[in-house]
């Protein structure tokens, strides 16, 4: 939850409406939402990262070239920062570390739900032959009025956890839980 596991235990429903687990929710909080790349080109990144680095200790020129793309691949991605102190929120895009965005209020976005996401990815091998992998994850949006502006803040892997982290944070920002329904 929240990127780090900040919750050592998963709490019951009734405690979650409880102001005490809304205090347990960090002032700040820094989420990773998606990569830019697919889990392969995020792998494929990682092998460039360490073969450039190699060439780059051995005192090679040529490494530098396949560490930035290595890192490029395997480090760029999209998120959220949640200030909840402020009720401020902040999409950004982090490329080579750098993370760019604009502050913006909570209040525009006046409810939380959770929705399940399913992607799937194919590598093939030299065979030809396909492989599929398939990712369910639970994601927590903020919703805006119309539910047709939505801001992935959070991805868990079970649809307890999201959704004991979507009523915390819905506590802790001032928000309401509703199920996802645009007109």
């Amino acid at each position: 939850m929240f990127g780090i596991n900040l919750f050592y235990t998963f709490v019951s429903m009734n405690e979650i409406l409880d102001e005490d687990i809304a205090k347990k929710v960090p002032d700040y909080i820094v989420t990773k939402t998606e990569t830019l790349f697919s889990p392969p080109g995020v792998f494929a990144g990682y092998i460039f990262t360490a073969l450039g680095a190699i060439a780059a200790v051995l005192g090679s020129f040529a490494g530098i070239l396949p560490l930035a793309l290595g890192i490029f691949l395997s480090f760029t991605h999209y998120g959220v920062k949640l200030d909840t102190a402020n009720k401020k929120l902040k999409q950004y895009f982090s490329c080579f570390f750098i993370r760019t965005g604009k502050w913006e209020d909570v209040y525009l976005y006046p409810f939380i739900c959770i929705m399940r996401t399913s992607k799937s990815y194919t590598a093939y091998g030299q065979t030809s032959i396909g492989t599929d992998f398939k990712d369910t994850t639970f994601d927590i949006f903020l919703l805006d009025n119309t539910h047709r502006n939505k801001i992935k803040v959070e991805v868990c892997t079970s649809e307890k956890e999201a959704l004991s982290t979507a009523k915390a944070l819905a506590n802790k920002l001032g928000v309401e839980y509703t199920v996802y329904n645009p007109p």
